[in-house]
């Protein structure tokens, strides 16, 4: 049983919009729940209410008894203020210490030949070409080509790494719009007889 618990702006908040009689049916619900821990009666207002303000009040009903428990056990002696003073003066000597590891970093390096990504090189329309043909699409070589050449064979803002994706972009967009064509028949639409 508790003196006291936390009201919250949330639960004020919550209580403006209802009639007089459900804020008064709600809040003595809260203050029963909260300092005797009795189940309220449970109107279908008191319900809603109960279910969102609940968990806050076990909560903080939890941290109350954890409380309780807690805190510096009585009778404790206090620490001391000043400590002893029985330490003796360290004798100051430089520290040595020698590095005994070889730097393997530097022996490998020697050894592996450095790998360089391949640096981009624009296609001509013939690759392209070949390679539309190869993926079995309908995307023009030289679309793509001077499409891409406009733009300085740049994908927004970022210098182009790989063409052939470019082109397997474009496929996906081609069947995107495909399906949305055969979605759309001009059979299905009718004249508007009032225009």
């Amino acid at each position: 049983m508790r003196d006291s618990f936390v009201f919250y702006r949330s639960f004020y908040e919550a209580l403006v919009g209802m009639d007089k009689e459900n804020q008064a049916d709600c809040l003595m619900a809260i203050a029963d729940y909260a300092l005797n821990g009795n189940e309220p009666t449970m109107t279908p207002a008191v319900r809603m209410f109960f279910t969102l303000v609940r968990p806050q009040i076990d909560a903080n009903n939890q941290k109350f008894e954890n409380g309780k428990k807690g805190g510096r056990p009585k009778n404790q002696t206090e620490t001391e203020i000043k400590p002893k003073n029985n330490q003796e003066k360290t004798k100051t000597e430089p520290n040595v210490n020698v590095n005994e590891n070889v730097n393997v970093n530097e022996k490998e390096k020697n050894n592996l030949k450095v790998i360089k990504k391949e640096k981009f090189k624009k296609p001509t329309i013939e690759e392209i070409s070949l390679y539309c043909q190869e993926r079995q699409n309908t995307i023009s070589a030289e679309q793509f080509f001077n499409f891409y050449e406009s733009k300085g064979w740049r994908i927004g803002s970022s210098p182009m790494k790989d063409w052939k994706a470019a082109v397997r972009t474009w496929e996906a967009k081609e069947r995107t719009i495909n399906a949305a064509k055969d979605l759309v028949r001009p059979e299905d639409y009718k004249p508007l007889s009032w225009l």
